[in-house]
């Protein structure tokens, strides 16, 4: 009997506890910073095709107090043979508990934009979302991503993405994939299988 009673209360207190349980400013800052690198690069990838010669560096600045965060590609760089541009900019609303974030990016002379958004729940798993527009068609990468709350920065996930009948391979939607990073001495590493 008392083991009934003890069960009912931990199902009680999880149902009551708040939208984001694991506090950490500053992790979930980072991983929502980092899944929104990690949605660009998939749909990179899908819509323009793999460069498995290239690999893309961010500068990035993430502020933990406000919860706010940014990155850009850094300058220079190409794609395929083709110049690329990216940048992203984002920030907590307490209001609504999510994460939200604005994309704009350039590959030649093809541009997109988009945003994304991310909620955190429990200890904490994350429903991550981006969307962006390219040429009028839209393009969708969708992520539930567990955090490691004993490793800063790291996390694993599930992904999958979907574009127009017109896209590449079709509307899809491609995936799941799984997915990990993980960020440690200011290098941020994310691979997802396909």
């Amino acid at each position: 009997m008392k083991r009934t009673r003890c069960t009912l209360l931990v199902a009680t207190f999880v149902f009551v506890m708040p939208a984001v349980s694991y506090a950490d400013p500053f992790q979930l800052t980072l991983e929502t910073m980092m899944e929104g690198q990690a949605h660009n690069s998939i749909y990179i990838g899908h819509i323009f095709g793999p460069d498995a010669a290239t690999v893309l560096s961010f500068s990035s600045n993430l502020d933990p107090v406000s919860r706010t965060f940014s990155f850009l590609l850094a300058a220079g760089q190409s794609y395929l043979g083709l110049p690329i541009s990216l940048s992203t900019v984002g920030s907590y609303n307490a209001a609504l508990e999510m994460y939200r974030w604005t994309i704009s990016g350039q590959l030649g002379s093809q541009s997109w934009s988009g945003v994304g958004s991310a909620t955190w729940i429990g200890d904490p798993t994350g429903t991550v979302n981006t969307t962006v527009t390219l040429g009028g068609n839209v393009y969708k990468v969708d992520a539930t991503v567990e955090i490691e709350p004993s490793v800063i920065g790291r996390s694993t996930g599930m992904y999958t993405f979907t574009g127009p009948p017109s896209g590449p391979g079709g509307p899809g939607p491609f995936g799941p994939y799984p997915g990990t990073d993980i960020f440690r001495l200011g290098h941020w590493e994310h691979t997802v299988q396909a």
